[in-house]
């Protein structure tokens, strides 16, 4: 009886650190999407055509939002890591397609 006890306990122990560390990683990831939401309205500020502001405005939410929706529901259901990468790829594929050929702009020249 008291081993059971005891594993009993070690479960709930190891579920409340898991949750620990994804709430912590959640608040992680949470500020690093605001910082680059930041960053890219700081960006758009600065572009003297409003046509062209409008449209990449409405593209950098739609991928801040990606992100955003990555990690949030991907944390809990497939876990940080594969998350993580998901967003990853994301930032790539926004880097290196979606920046030059739709907004106009490279970020590396």
């Amino acid at each position: 009886m008291m081993l059971a006890e005891k594993l009993q306990s070690l479960r709930k122990e190891n579920k409340l650190s898991q949750e620990k560390v994804a709430s912590g990683f959640y608040l992680f990831m949470s500020m690093l999407i605001l910082l680059a939401g930041a960053l890219m309205a700081w960006n758009l500020w600065s572009d003297p055509d409003k046509k062209r502001r409008a449209k990449n405005a409405w593209i950098e939410l739609g991928y801040c939002l990606t992100v955003y929706f990555i990690m949030t529901i991907g944390t809990p259901n497939i876990g940080n890591v594969f998350s993580g990468l998901i967003s990853i790829v994301c930032c790539v594929v926004y880097i290196k397609i979606i920046n030059p050929k739709f907004m106009k702009r490279k970020i590396f020249k």
